[in-house]
């Protein structure tokens, strides 16, 4: 099924928009959730409004007035109009794997990256409202792309690209070194979104003795997969769709040479959707 945001999220009258840009969103927020109870469902709408209304600022710099922010902006709105829903929240600051990220090059934690955690119904969730609107494509421009592949998505899957500094906010029951994070395969929400789960154990730079590499994936139904592997500096070696039997992708990878780096990319497309997306990528060295 096609990720598409909530109907009254996209339809928010003018008027309410520019009372939020004003500096006064409580008519905005006591709007969308009236008639709704449950957490879920007000931290859900808010997020859509906010994925749906708001451009990431490539400037740099945060315009509630113009509806253009950067992360710690997308981060603090959505804690602010949250608040004032009655639903908990707390601004994490941390690592992402985000823009200028590489399979092959060297990470070292900064803080270069701010999103939220929300509690709903009593258990603390992560959500990324930044990576919710939209990308900035190879041409330097935000383009505007709706998601929900990082709002509520589980701590198992948001720890592939996002690393806190304050480690509770992993959410995980053993929260992970920075060492460990930096080995985890680049898995972006969207793999876990679309149900898909390893059942061949990968790192983000996997060592190969030979030139073949076996790679099985559980796939949802509804979900297909397309793997394309590229040699270390552009050249493309293969891009398929593989067949899937019992819902599970069994796939030999060939590498055409030893003692080079691929990079293996890993795309989905569910039921409705157009095109493939990318969901994730990990690197090997043959």
């Amino acid at each position: 099924m096609a990720d598409r945001p909530h109907f009254k999220a996209v339809n928010a009258p003018e008027e309410l928009v520019d009372e939020l840009r004003a500096g006064r969103p409580r008519p905005l927020v006591e709007w969308l959730i009236d008639g709704i109870e449950d957490e879920h469902t007000k931290a859900l709408l808010i997020h859509d409004f906010i994925a749906t209304h708001f451009s990431y600022n490539v400037a740099g710099e945060n315009d509630l007035e113009g509806m253009a922010l950067i992360c710690c902006g997308y981060a603090s709105l959505m804690g602010q109009l949250c608040e004032l829903a009655g639903v908990e929240c707390e601004i994490v600051s941390g690592y992402a794997r985000g823009r200028g990220f590489h399979i092959f090059g060297e990470e070292s934690f900064s803080v270069n990256h701010d999103y939220i955690a929300l509690k709903i119904e009593g258990r603390w969730r992560l959500v990324d409202p930044t990576w919710s609107a939209g990308y900035i494509g190879d041409d330097g421009v935000f383009h505007p792309r709706y998601s929900s592949d990082y709002f509520c998505l589980s701590p198992e899957g948001f720890i592939h690209t996002h690393y806190p500094s304050d480690p509770r906010w992993q959410l995980l029951e053993v929260p992970l070194s920075w060492e460990q994070f930096e080995r985890l395969p680049f898995l972006k929400g969207r793999f876990f979104k679309n149900g898909l789960q390893l059942m061949t154990r990968l790192e983000k730079i996997n060592r190969v003795d030979s030139c073949a590499f076996k790679l099985k994936l559980r796939v949802k139904a509804g979900t297909e997969v397309m793997l394309k592997l590229i040699e270390e500096g552009g050249t493309v070696v293969f891009k398929e769709v593989p067949k899937l039997e019992d819902s599970v992708l069994d796939f030999d990878l060939r590498f055409p040479r030893r003692g080079k780096r691929y990079i293996l990319e890993i795309y989905t497309r569910t039921d409705g959707e157009a095109k493939f997306w990318e969901a994730g990528e990990v690197g090997f060295v043959t």
